[in-house]
């Protein structure tokens, strides 16, 4: 088994060492995460992995949760004038495509190229990148797994003095729950 790793720092995906992953830093944003991602994706890419930090509703998660994402959302889509639904755009081919469906469990996800300073109902984390690593993995029909380290609350002023080493602890938990969930998916 081949898996692309997605994260939008290095710090975030440098415990990846093992044989099977390749290691992609794609920088911050969904635009940047979709062309990094599809620019890596091999055909040998058994499956893509996206991981990092995320912002949780307060009560959904806190911080140092590592988590599982089932659903992602374009937050910055919003085609309601033209009555489409909320978070729904338009694909090349005049198509809708609204949330991306990526597993039956797990809590959902909703990307923003701003950064999130307030929550909204269908969604429970908040990130930069992962509706970008969701459109590639849908266009190039490659399965996706995306676990993500929650490092604040959303409208939370931030209360931890040394962030550096809550992204390093996180890391490691975040290499842990994804090397243990993508040994669990190749094995079924």
């Amino acid at each position: 088994m081949k898996v692309l790793v997605v994260s939008s720092d290095s710090a975030e995906n440098a415990l990846f060492t093992e044989d099977i992953f390749v290691r992609v830093v794609s920088g911050v944003g969904k635009e940047n995460a979709l062309a990094h991602t599809i620019l890596n994706c091999t055909e040998d890419v058994d499956l893509i992995l996206n991981v990092g930090t995320c912002g949780a509703k307060k009560g959904c998660a806190d911080i140092f949760d590592v988590v599982g994402v089932k659903r992602v959302i374009n937050r910055d889509a919003d085609l309601t004038q033209f009555h489409l639904p909320q978070y729904t755009t338009l694909d090349s081919k005049r198509g809708t495509m609204g949330p991306i469906d990526i597993s039956d469990e797990g809590l959902t996800i909703a990307s923003s190229d701003s950064f999130a300073s307030t929550g909204i109902e269908e969604s429970e984390l908040y990130d930069m990148e992962a509706y970008g690593v969701a459109l590639a993995a849908r266009c190039l029909k490659k399965d996706l797994i995306i676990i993500k380290g929650v490092s604040d609350i959303i409208g939370e002023s931030l209360k931890i003095k040394d962030y550096r080493k809550l992204l390093k602890e996180l890391a490691v938990k975040i290499h842990e729950r994804a090397l243990s969930e993508v040994l669990r998916r190749s094995k079924s």
